[in-house]
């Protein structure tokens, strides 16, 4: 076998384990008709679109929405309806870096004091670092995903363009320690690697360079974001389409206040509400998302959904 057959089996093997372990982790569970639960499981908040880098997966140049930063006061209406409702996870990013939002650390203390049980970020840590860092650690943040690819800079400024390999390695270093030095179990700390060309061949080392100085190190496939990004390793599922699990489980709210169906909703095509004028729980239950609902179940997937091919990630 070749070493290139030898890859793509790997590689589609390390799709396979993927799904697996989201299942495992905590499957996507709905009655047999699919009824959507009380509230959504999981709330997604851009509290800001701007961003740092320009990186080479990510579809975000290509984005026509204005950028800005979500007003705190909007904040803390969602996250007083998350925990009034018992959110099981408040997810704090979306198509920006969430360290830029000057209120972060604010928002983390505020979430975590009216109740919120999972209070979650993914970083690119260019920005994690001093005062911001301190705050962090001190804000009960329960656990975040940091995006570093590679294990030299070549790699890693070659797909995080616009940062720097050795100060953003820094910043996860000095992170691990000061959080060590509090004798802490939070926040959980996931380093993250997408695997794609350019980076399978470092795969291994990735994995010896970082285990046991982080809490999971996660292998994630390459995300076409609802086919806006080009893989070319990536192939359409070959089993039957079903209904996208994320309709019954997530809300998507932009840092304007108007809630998407999708996290992969770059532009607004799946928008079906707005919090400045309605509650998360009355989108969730609203006409235009019980709408799209019975849409996936008689197989009528819309012009947005059409080209997805991460459907097939999440289960019933």
């Amino acid at each position: 076998m070749s070493k290139g057959a030898i890859k793509g089996l790997l590689y589609k093997v390390g799709e396979a384990a993927f799904h697996y372990s989201r299942l495992m982790r905590g499957p996507i569970i709905l009655g047999r008709n699919k009824r959507s639960h009380r509230f959504p499981p999981v709330v997604i908040v851009e509290e800001t679109n701007r961003c740092n880098l320009r990186c080479q997966m990510c579809p975000r140049p290509k984005m026509s929405r204005a950028v800005g930063d979500m007003d705190f006061g909007l904040f803390q209406r969602i996250a007083d309806e998350c925990a009034r409702h018992r959110v099981e996870v408040l997810a704090l990013h979306l198509f920006g870096e969430p360290l830029l939002h000057p209120k972060l650390p604010e928002m983390v203390r505020y979430a975590k004091a009216v109740g919120v049980g999972n209070v979650h970020l993914s970083t690119n840590a260019t920005e994690l670092k001093g005062e911001l860092a301190e705050e962090l650690l001190d804000s009960g943040l329960d656990s975040m995903i940091i995006s570093f690819d590679g294990v030299n800079p070549q790699t890693y400024e070659r797909i995080r363009r616009g940062a720097d390999f050795e100060e953003v390695k820094g910043n996860i270093l000095n992170f691990i320690e000061r959080k060590k030095e509090r004798r802490g179990t939070l926040p959980r700390i996931t380093l993250q690697f997408v695997y794609m060309k350019e980076t399978e061949d470092e795969l291994e080392e990735y994995r010896r360079l970082w285990s046991g100085k982080v809490d999971e190190v996660y292998i994630a496939p390459f995300d076409t974001f609802a086919g806006m990004v080009n893989n070319p390793s990536s192939h359409p599922p070959s089993y039957r389409r079903y209904p996208c699990p994320l309709l019954w489980r997530n809300l998507v709210v932009y840092w304007t206040g108007e809630v998407t169906i999708c996290c992969r909703d770059l532009d607004g095509k799946g928008v079906v509400g707005d919090l400045r004028h309605q509650s998360l729980s009355d989108i969730w239950h609203g006409e235009e998302l019980c709408r799209i609902r019975r849409l996936h179940k008689e197989g009528i997937w819309g012009k947005f959904c059409r080209p997805c091919r991460e459907w097939s990630w999440y289960i019933f």
